[in-house]
């Protein structure tokens, strides 16, 4: 039906559904048996993650301040005897862990705002005698007793982070107590004693951090004076937000988990900084990921102030060298040392968060500040990045696709990728809207021809009958390898081909639990994330492996086309994760792309708590299934739900301006909206469904508080306003209700024959042969070793965790049998992180090149994975040993002959020993060859870099100077990557 406009009378009708959210007490996820891991921030830098019931180490449990882990764990005794976790009755709380032990004795752990401390509570229902201690990392510690109080640092505490000084010295506080032992090691950990509170009811201690010994003693002083206070006030911020969202569905799982993502990224929101991509092991500003993250965690939900400090922190780091080909470019990553300018996609992901931050906040103010940083933003890609088709161009690792390993990007998408050039469109787009606010017409004009442009060369080059290209290759051809970026380019696809894409990619790519990086029909596709038997798990990064973040883009296209049921399908994966799987509260980074044999569901992997990923869980909510959009600039509210069946109502709270619209949606097509704030009209442009099978859209105003209620009636729309009749007029044409196509997600296959978890063309060395010994096996090669030039005059990454001498060779040692050779590689110290137990060390890569001839100038002499390094010709080798996260033997030719990979289970008896400082192997005589006089082995060591995808890894770049994660002193960018070099000969022995 067709209708200018609709007089209506209708009867009086009550207040929109609103009211708080859920009250924090009712968010509680008991854990039951399972092991479940938490995590708790005091939103300024400080971190506690740890797991509900013993499960088996990561490397990234404990308390953690500025990066870096101060505490493992601590453990709690009663009347001499541990508390068992293995029995207790667990509950997560936003704000707090609760553990209840038999006999009634409840543990719980309160971090502090603000502060970097936890407080420790421990009651018992009769007077019990209650001992403290703390499990410090790995490392040598400096401990000492004060009163009530135990005091530890790691005894390189003097060696300052790149950036500063770092909250080193921890202090256990319980006011009362009496440290009851001096400061002892055991085993691989450190203990500095424990603290005991004798016949008491109830215990209250505090865990804290600072530079020096009087200052976290002070800091635990204050926190435990006030411990009640602290924990009041956070949970009474946390009950704040939750309110201020006024979050409210039909589904009670759905609206706690709802509220659970809200205030999980709230974590991750550092007051006066940024956002943290994920923990535990980005805690640091991503480009990137902040502006796909903003929409969720503050623009739809009103967190206007922090919106805006964000996007000015970035800005300010803008490269503004015109003569850089950076020119321009907003960076993708900020730490105190370094600015990394290094991704196509974030710059553009900026110009368009502040249009969406202006259009939601109403601040036109900021937008048009601006505007010299969007004027740069484009003419600099237009200067060094755009090709004769005005083509975004970029390199393979530039896309969020970025994983690389030591031999390049593992998936490579330059130079052209399609979501890039759809999100340089919208830049462009973004761009020409705030030239013509600031007046600049030829700007504007320019702009939006390069936009035309685009989109026509777009659709001749990237469109191939029903499929669209990933990328165009730096050749032009295209490849059409079926992944998800396609998602991005709706913008420039008419409605048919859109909508085939999106078939393509629910019918191809998703599963029921969520969006693949790669299609299960591709050869290089990878099942899980982590295969370390297989290959490295940034092999399978961007290769296979289900991103959960995916899900917000492809629900927000389902919505809007009908799609809302499979939609709801997706979502409900996702509340299953929050309340369910993984770390309680929250969504990880990664799912593997098909269950383990035997195992019901895909295991989550990556980040445990992961940003983009909570922050599309929430927009999804607001912009897509309750359909809610407020432009504050034009005080125009669109609101066109998108409920599934399984969704019955919703309610939701939008501000903007002045304005605070509170809104509330329902499955029969009716819809409120109530003005609880502000003095304008508001515009309300409202798709109400009529039927099963109609919908219609009608514009109309809202004044100031007010409540207007939009409803279908006999195929007819209904309109009131305060309980009067209201005009409200159609825009358009009745359309169809949507849902009218069928998609089917993609079933997982069974893992067989996937090219990926093959056995490779060579030996893999299982852990019982590497680790072969033989006290009887004949020496051959022993001799000490100092320090060499090239550690002299290098230094070390300004990370702590790099162990200063890790890089410098103590002794080498050659034993051999009748078919094995026996390697001891002593270093002045070894770094162990614990990032991988499997390793017993880490951050140190060696090599060990093996002349086995003695012809000069016979073999290579060129040393690979990223050495630099080139041998004597004296010395050339048939052979070469690397050592890193494994062990791999090569030919002359780079072909590899035998490799040993660490798994899991070979924690209990690495092949590395960091307090030793010692790395032993044993290698089959068949592959090395039989040592003999005339050998000649030649050490290289250095620090290594596994790009952060595990795997044997390479060794690390060495800058001119140093930064937190590189090494410095290289005079010449081609000197080599090496620090230390030893030769040996055979039957050297000293």
């Amino acid at each position: 039906m067709r209708a200018s406009a609709l007089l209506l009378l209708v009867p009086w009708c009550t207040a929109a559904a609103g009211g708080p959210g859920p009250a924090l007490d009712a968010l509680g996820i008991g854990t039951g048996e399972t092991p479940r891991q938490f995590c708790y921030t005091n939103t300024t830098g400080a971190f506690y993650d740890g797991w509900t019931h013993p499960s088996p180490p990561t490397g990234w449990e404990g308390f953690f301040v500025e990066g870096h882990r101060v505490l493992e764990d601590y453990q709690v005794a009663v009347d001499g005897v541990p508390l068992d976790r293995t029995a207790s009755a667990d509950t997560v709380f936003p704000d707090f862990l609760r553990r209840v032990y038999r006999g009634g004795i409840v543990e719980e752990l309160h971090p502090v705002d603000s502060i970097a401390a936890v407080v420790l509570t421990i009651a018992s229902p009769r007077p019990v005698e209650i001992s403290l201690r703390a499990v410090l990392p790995r490392d040598e510690y400096i401990c000492s007793a004060d009163t009530s109080a135990l005091l530890s640092a790691p005894r390189s505490h003097t060696v300052k982070a790149a950036g500063g000084s770092y909250p080193a010295w921890l202090c256990l506080f319980a006011p009362g107590s009496i440290p009851a032992a001096a400061p002892t090691r055991s085993g691989s950990m450190s203990s500095t004693g424990s603290l005991v509170v004798s016949r008491a009811k109830t215990c209250t201690a505090v865990i804290a951090a600072g530079e020096t010994p009087g200052a976290a003693l002070r800091v635990a002083w204050r926190v435990a004076a006030s411990a009640p206070r602290h924990a009041r006030e956070r949970r009474s911020r946390m009950q704040a937000l939750i309110d201020s969202c006024g979050i409210g569905t039909s589904d009670e799982r759905y609206t706690r988990a709802l509220a659970w993502a809200v205030l999980s990224l709230d974590a991750l929101t550092v007051r006066g900084g940024g956002i943290y991509a994920g923990l535990p092991w980005f805690a640091d500003y991503w480009g990137r990921d902040t502006f796909i993250t903003l929409p969720g965690a503050a623009l739809v939900t009103g967190r206007f102030a922090e919106a805006r400090r964000i996007l000015s922190l970035f800005a300010s780091f803008q490269q503004r060298d015109s003569l850089s080909p950076d020119y321009g470019r907003i960076p993708n990553r900020v730490t105190s040392t370094d600015t990394a300018y290094n991704t196509a996609d974030g710059t553009p992901r900026f110009v368009m968060m502040v249009r969406e931050y202006a259009e939601r906040s109403g601040d036109r103010r900021f937008a048009l500040m601006q505007y010299p940083v969007i004027l740069r933003s484009i003419e600099g890609t237009l200067r060094y990045h755009t090709d004769s088709l005005g083509f975004l161009t970029h390199g393979d690792a530039e896309t969020w696709m970025d994983a690389a390993g030591p031999d390049g990007p593992w998936s490579p998408r330059g130079s052209r990728a399609c979501d890039i050039q759809a999100l340089w469109w919208e830049q462009l787009a973004a761009g020409e809207y705030f030239a013509a606010q600031v007046g600049d017409v030829a700007s504007a004009r320019r702009w939006h021809d390069a936009a035309l442009r685009l989109k026509m060369n777009f659709r001749r080059c990237f469109l191939h009958g029903n499929a669209i290209a990933d990328r165009l290759k730096p050749d032009g051809t295209p490849d059409m390898t079926l992944r998800p970026n396609q998602m991005f380019t709706a913008p420039l696809l008419d409605e048919p081909e859109r909508d085939s894409m999106i078939q393509r990619v629910v019918g191809r790519l998703t599963y029921p639990y969520g969006v693949a990086s790669l299609s299960q029909d591709d050869s290089a596709f990878h099942p899980y994330h982590v295969a370390p038997a297989y290959y490295p798990k940034d092999a399978a990064y961007h290769n296979g492996t289900v991103w959960t973040w995916l899900q917000g883009p492809l629900v927000s296209l389902l919505c809007r086309t009908g799609g809302e049921q499979i939609a709801w399908q997706l979502t409900q994966g996702s509340v299953h994760l929050i309340l369910d799987r993984g770390a309680a509260g929250t969504l990880p980074e990664l799912l593997d792309a098909l269950p383990l044999p035997g195992e019901p569901e895909p295991r989550t992997s990556g980040t445990f708590s992961q940003a983009w990923s909570l922050a599309e869980f929430i927009r999804n909510f607001y912009d897509d299934f309750c359909g809610v959009r407020y432009d504050a600039l034009r005080r125009t509210l669109r609101i066109a739900p998108a409920l599934p069946a399984g969704l019955s109502g919703a309610s939701c709270t939008v501000r903007g301006g002045s304005a605070s619209l509170r809104c509330d949606v329902k499955a029969g097509g009716e819809i409120h909206v109530a003005s609880e704030g502000g003095k304008d009209t508001v515009v309300v442009i409202a798709t109400v469904r009529l039927s099963d099978t109609a919908c219609t859209t009608a514009q109309t105003t809202l004044p100031p508080r007010a409540l207007l209620v939009l409803r279908a009636e006999g195929g007819r729309l209904r309109v009131l306003c305060n309980g009067r009749d209201h005009i409200a007029s159609l825009t358009g044409e009745t359309l169809p209700a949507g849902g009218g196509r069928e998609l089917r997600f993609a079933s997982p296959r069974r893992a067989d024959g996937i090219p990926a978890l093959r056995q490779p063309p060579y030996v893999l060395l299982p852990h019982r042969n590497i680790m072969r010994s033989n006290p009887g096996a004949r020496v051959v090669i022993d001799i000490p070793h100092a320090p060499g030039p090239g550690a002299a005059s290098y230094t070390q990454p300004g990370n702590r965790a790099f162990v200063p001498g890790s890089c410098s060779i103590r002794r080498f040692t050659l034993s051999v049998d009748s078919a094995w050779a026996y390697v001891v590689m002593a270093f002045q110290a070894l770094s162990d992180p614990g990032w991988h137990p499997e390793y017993g060390f880490q951050l140190t890569f060696a090599a060990i090149a093996v002349d086995q001839d003695g012809v000069p100038g016979s073999g290579e002499r060129r040393v690979g994975r990223n050495a630099f390094f080139v041998l004597d010709s004296a010395h050339a080798y048939e052979r070469i040993i690397y050592v890193g996260g494994g062990v791999q033997i090569e030919d002359a030719k780079g072909t590899i002959l035998a490799a040993y990979r660490p798994l899991p289970d070979d924690a209990s008896h690495p092949f590395g020993d960091a307090r030793s400082g010692t790395i032993r192997f044993a290698l089959p005589l068949a592959i090395l060859g039989t040592p003999a006089p005339g050998w000649t082995f030649t050490v290289l060591a250095g620090a290594q870099d596994d790009h952060g995808g595990a795997g044997l890894g390479e060794f690390r770049t060495v800058g001119a100077v140093r930064g937190e994660w590189n090494g410095g002193g290289k005079i010449r960018p081609g000197d080599p990557n090496v620090y230390d070099t030893l030769v040996a000969h055979y039957g050297e022995i000293r």
